[in-house]
């Protein structure tokens, strides 16, 4: 998939793996030691919580809900998008549904900072299920992008393409995926340490990095995309255009 991707989208899959660092990193430390967008551990956590009792089920379980809600959100308004690269970017529909992410992690920021970087009890699990939408959202949005898209909040599967072809002989490592897969510790990295220092300013670092992510997409004016975003939700489910 990322192979016919152009420089303009791969540094803004880079800012994507950053930002799904760092809101898992802060979903790890600060909101119940979850998931916001690994699925797969949270699925683990339940099963775990199941089998020999713990806390950590009934969390895993709502992020789980909230990454399926922004995932259905963002392949609907995504449906029908064409996924091909084109000069302008990503289809406007994509950038739209990462505009609606900055609006959540927009909120997610300002409600950890209103509790000091430290949210407690029911605004924990309000901020858990946020986080998680949005990282559903994006997620399904890079699906959306097609050919000009990569995965950004998951990365077993870029690890394992990553080296995969080398016993065989085949090419070398994309760099590129090299390259996302260290994005997204240096994001963990940086939301962690910002909690450290400035536990407020930490839950701001995920829609700083999105807002870089959008920012090397010219076509992401709020004005083209946000009306795709509408036109998708606005359109009946079997039809195409």
């Amino acid at each position: 998939m990322a192979e016919s991707m152009n420089a303009r989208a791969q540094c803004s899959v880079l800012f994507l793996a950053a930002a799904s660092g760092s809101v898992d990193a802060l979903a790890l430390t600060a909101l119940g030691h979850v998931f916001a967008g690994v699925m797969t551990g949270n699925l683990v956590l339940m099963g775990v919580t199941a089998g020999s009792g713990g806390a950590r089920g009934l969390p895993a379980a709502l992020a789980l809900a909230g990454y399926v809600v922004g995932t259905v959100l963002a392949a609907r308004v995504c449906r029908g998008a064409d996924t091909g690269a084109g000069a302008g970017g990503w289809p406007q529909r994509v950038v739209g549904c990462l505009w609606l992410e900055v609006l959540l992690l927009g909120g997610f920021a300002g409600a950890a900072a209103a509790s000091d970087g430290a949210p407690q009890g029911e605004w924990r699990t309000v901020l858990l299920v946020t986080a998680a939408t949005a990282m559903g959202l994006q997620s399904s949005a890079m699906l959306a992008g097609g050919s000009m898209a990569a995965p950004s909040t998951y990365f077993t599967g870029t690890l394992t393409a990553l080296f995969a072809q080398l016993p065989a002989g085949g090419p070398p490592p994309s760099t590129w995926a090299g390259i996302r897969l260290v994005a997204v510790v240096g994001g963990g990295a940086a939301a962690s340490g910002l909690r450290v220092v400035a536990a407020p300013a930490a839950f701001a670092c995920p829609v700083v990095l999105l807002l870089a992510a959008l920012a090397c997409q010219r076509a992401a004016a709020v004005g083209t995309a946000l009306p795709a975003v509408r036109t998708g939700l606005r359109r009946a489910p079997g039809r195409r255009q």
